[in-house]
């Protein structure tokens, strides 16, 4: 039996409950009802149960004769109500297991509800207030939050990662001079070692290359149609080697294509610049490659792992590595790998270098890519190591001070500075606001060291944006920002009432499950939509159980947020299913002794091995490639050898005294339809 926790719920609208009093006043009957799962309320003479939550009165303005400032108010009152409604509907609907009961009875006065429901209302409240009024309610509101889950889903408009035709005015390259990163100064070892001795730790066994040619001989590169015309793929090449970003290769061994995507719009002197990222198509080359490895982050979810004791605030401060890839370059015999699709004669790499007195040694030579590709596998993971490196050695901390998934958070008041490396986002966090800063100082000397240009300076605060969501530190919480929950609410209002596609509501609840990670309650709502992808077919109007889940799901978005002042709770639960029943068990256990049992998850037992560790390239050598039917046949199996989970020797055991059976009791018990609900209500709040 294995036990692992997660943070109790202290949050007065997380207590749900499924034994619940009611006030009659405020809730009535309508019929009997039960299931396996939910049993109707049992009233006991005590009203400390929040469900079935009431509903906040609408207030209209009865003098049409007010002034604008106060007719606004009571307009933004109002909307705060509607809102509040949502929510409220979409957790009665949990709590019932259906649609939330029509005749929930509006109330006036929080003070006249019982204590429970009166903290539970007033935490939704200010939920909804954080979230703001939010855009509009029309068409093009949603079409725009649709392109959000699938670009160019309604209207032509561009958006944010689209493929767009390539302009050269709007490349975003790194400027003209911008001092570089040596790839194999940057990192330590033993990550240094394995790029130093790529052809043996990077590239393909030699016997999966006859496989690769056969499963790629179909495989073209996709070039922009711009690159086509001779003139203009001279003056591209020019554009790049003016800029630092292409040298030339006398031994291409892969190539690659070229072509943009769009970037968020720039203002530049009250300008809108439209500009587009170069990306290259490394399809074949990385085939030549073996799989990338898992490269560990940190995430808004893993910062919400946070720990933040009562009285103490958490700082945080930031900056961007400025053309983060482009900045990094590679040995020389790495860019023989991405060639670009055409070469060009001696002449031509004499007038795209402005000079003739290169020796290029052959009449044809290949112009290649000298720095990271934004499209090679190995170029996240080799940037994050670059950072993750200079941050540790910078702040002299070790890794179990960093933000990192699948790791236990760091105790952000054991260590006077913590940070979250995320490839070009530099994160330091400290309960200190002077340290926050000098930390955020420190990692940017140093980085500026190797060569990078460091811009976007965000000085250390309570209130934080990065990663498409908001680090609280006052009040100790992490939420996505308002403008996503929005977008996400409008296209789940657009997709309830008009005709959607299953690949477009499969990129929609991808996003809603994203939103959830940092409270997964929200992960708990759709079944029927999920239904409905698996069917596929086409566009067609959603059916009724399915238009439930979009809307209690958009209900509940404003309290989709994590916090990081909840304690751990000293009780602990057991659970366990199958299809003849299922069960739950419960002990107490002092907050401490939880907290060391929660902070880590049952996934994170086994771990990947890092590179350093894969066993070294097979070579082919000594086999007759005409005797050896090996050789022609190749390897099928493209996984390289060695990289495979093993257990983590940092996973700690659940000890022997925290499952000894004497210490549990039985909570709730079902088999064939029978429950024992004698302990439900203890079990459930």
């Amino acid at each position: 039996m294995g036990v692992r926790l997660s943070k109790w719920f202290s949050s007065s609208w997380c207590a749900v409950g499924q034994l619940v009093v009611f006030d009659t006043a405020v809730f009535v009957m309508v019929r009997h009802w039960s299931s396996s799962i939910f049993h109707e309320p049992l009233p006991d003479d005590r009203l400390r149960d929040p469900f079935p939550l009431p509903r906040l009165k609408q207030r209209g303005i009865a003098d049409r004769g007010l002034c604008r400032t106060t007719a606004r108010r009571v307009l933004r009152r109002n909307h705060v109500i509607l809102m509040t409604n949502r929510v409220v509907d979409s957790l009665n609907s949990l709590f019932f297991g259906g649609a939330a009961p029509s005749n929930v009875a509006a109330v006036d006065r929080l003070e006249d509800l019982p204590l429970i429901q009166c903290l539970a209302i007033q935490d939704i409240i200010a939920a909804v207030k954080r979230l703001g009024a939010g855009p509009p309610a029309d068409n093009s509101g949603a079409s725009k939050a649709l392109r959000v889950a699938a670009s160019g889903y309604l209207g032509p408009e561009v958006s944010v990662g689209d493929v767009v035709g390539m302009d050269f005015s709007c490349l975003s390259l790194p400027s003209v001079g911008t001092a570089g990163v040596d790839l194999l100064s940057a990192l330590d070892e033993p990550t240094r070692g394995v790029v130093s001795e790529f052809k043996d730790r990077m590239l393909q066994d030699d016997l999966t290359w006859t496989a690769i040619s056969r499963d790629s001989s179909d495989l073209k590169l996709y070039n922009d149609p711009l690159l086509n015309d001779r003139s203009n793929y001279i003056q591209f090449l020019q554009l790049l080697f003016d800029r630092g970003i292409l040298s030339f290769s006398n031994g291409c061994k892969g190539r690659v294509g070229a072509f943009t995507v769009s970037k968020k719009d720039k203002v530049v002197e009250g300008q809108v610049k439209k500009r587009q990222r170069l990306v290259l198509d490394c399809r074949q080359t990385n085939q030549l490659f073996r799989p990338a490895p898992h490269t560990t982050l940190g995430s808004l979810a893993s910062l919400a792992e946070m720990e933040l004791e009562e009285g103490s605030n958490v700082f945080m401060s930031g900056a961007d590595i400025q053309d983060c890839f482009y900045a990094v370059h590679i040995p020389s015999m790495m860019q023989d790998y991405f060639c670009l699709g055409f070469d060009v004669t001696r002449e031509e790499a004499a007038l795209i270098s402005g000079s003739n007195s290169c020796d290029f040694g052959k009449d044809w030579v290949s112009p290649c890519i000298n720095v990271l590709p934004m499209g090679f596998s190995w170029s996240f993971y080799l940037v994050q190591q670059i950072h993750q490196q200079s941050v540790l050695r910078s702040l002299s901390i070790d890794e179990d001070a960093l933000f990192l998934e699948n790791r236990p958070a760091p105790s952000i008041a054991k260590h006077s500075v913590t940070s979250m490396p995320y490839c070009d986002n530099i994160h330091c966090m400290s309960t200190d606001k002077d340290l926050c800063e000098e930390a955020k100082r420190k990692v940017t000397q140093d980085l500026g060291g190797l060569g990078f240009s460091i811009h976007e300076d965000e000085p250390a605060s309570t209130s934080f944006f990065t990663l498409g969501g908001e680090v609280d530190g006052e009040a100790g919480q992490i939420r996505m920002t308002a403008e996503r929950a929005w977008d996400l609410i409008r296209a789940f209002e657009y997709a309830a009432s008009h005709p959607i596609s299953p690949s477009i509501m499969q990129k929609l609840l991808g996003h809603a499950m994203f939103f959830s990670t940092l409270h997964r309650g929200g992960m708990s709502v759709f079944r029927s939509c999920y239904d409905f992808i698996e069917k596929g077919g086409e566009s067609r109007m959603l059916n009724r159980r399915e238009r439930q889940e979009c809307t209690v799901f958009t209900g509940l978005i404003p309290l989709l947020y994590a916090s990081i002042r909840r304690p751990w709770s000293e009780d602990l639960f057991c659970t366990d299913a199958s299809p003849q029943g299922y069960g739950i068990c419960e002990r107490q256990l002092g907050c401490e002794a939880v907290g060391q049992l929660g902070r880590w998850n049952e996934r994170w037992r086994f771990r990947r091995l890092p590179p350093e560790e894969w066993a070294p390239r097979r070579r082919a050598m000594g086999l007759d490639p005409i005797a050896d039917v090996e050789t022609v046949l190749g390897d099928e199996d493209p996984l390289p050898e060695g990289q495979d989970y093993v257990i983590d020797d940092d996973f700690p055991e659940v000890p022997l005294e925290v499952v000894d059976p004497s210490q549990w009791n039985t909570s709730l018990i079902e088999s064939g339809g029978q429950v024992n609900t004698s302990l439900l209500r203890k079990v459930v709040l």
